[in-house]
């Protein structure tokens, strides 16, 4: 079997949303829906370990939130359905697997440093199978390694303006903890924790002194011990999106993951409709 890259998840779930530590508050919300498509060099086998003699393809519908139930505490929401395949390349051999995959789900409270100059936030999200491996047939992809882990983070940013345009910078530092917990049969192999981190730059283009969108530059990775079967990436990633009236907005995004360990290097593509409040 063949699990679903974690860094698949990180380039699918909306990057703008996603970076910032700017938190709604209660009666304000970010939903998007979207469809990615992720395209790998190599596929990680049951061992974490990296067949690159495999290729893997995986396509994704999924639906993400942000819900503001309090001042400045918003719930967050990640539910991917996926449809995966693997193949040989010179072979006729192809193996799919479809069904949803692993959820994250979150909690964040923001608050501020410098007089409430520079924006921070705290979060914690679980990464919870929606699966069971123990059901997967052989040579089919996985939707994941079925662990329950958790990523605890802290974002900081801060907008800028310069010559009429409108931007912001941030970043967030994080932890992934690899719980060991599973769902059914689960992980075949142990795997190591790690740090990760995202480094956001974006502005608001303007059309005759009008904002009509944003673009953002990513810098995302994961960096964990090097015992052949836990993975770490980097990845740059490029999105934008152009607003559709005063609430929803058509988003699309491109991302690259390089030195990738225990994985394939990667592509993957997203596009989405969102809806703020």
């Amino acid at each position: 079997m063949i699990a679903f890259p974690l860094a698949a998840l990180v380039l699918l779930v909306p990057s703008a949303a996603q970076a910032g530590p700017w938190v709604h508050s209660q009666d304000s919300h970010y939903a998007k829906v979207s469809y990615g498509a992720y395209v790998s060099e190599g596929a990680r086998g049951a061992d974490g370990r990296l067949n690159d003699s495999v290729n893997y393809l995986g396509q994704t519908a999924a639906l993400y939130t942000e819900l503001g139930v309090a001042k400045k505490t918003q719930l967050t929401l990640w539910l991917p359905y996926v449809v995966a395949r693997n193949e040989t390349p010179g072979t006729s051999d192809r193996f799919f697997t479809a069904g949803v995959a692993d959820a994250l789900v979150g909690m964040e409270r923001g608050g501020s440093l410098d007089e409430g100059r520079i924006p921070i936030s705290f979060s914690i999200q679980a990464k919870v199978p929606l699966y069971d491996q123990s059901e997967l047939a052989d040579g089919h992809p996985s939707l994941g390694d079925g662990q329950v882990d958790l990523l605890p983070s802290i974002s900081v940013g801060r907008g800028w303006a310069m010559g009429g345009v409108r931007g912001w910078v941030s970043g967030r530092v994080g932890y992934s903890y690899r719980s060991a917990r599973s769902i059914g049969l689960g992980a075949v192999s142990e795997y190591g924790d790690g740090l990760t981190y995202h480094a956001q730059i974006g502005f608001n283009p303007t059309w005759r002194g009008q904002e009509f969108g944003w673009m953002n530059l990513d810098a995302t990775g994961l960096d964990a011990v090097d015992d052949g079967r836990t993975k770490s990436f980097h990845q740059v990633s490029l999105g934008g999106a152009v607003r559709i009236g005063e609430k929803a907005a058509l988003e699309l995004s491109y991302g690259r993951v390089y030195a990738a360990v225990a994985m394939g290097e990667a592509h993957a593509i997203s596009l989405g409709l969102s809806h703020s409040l």
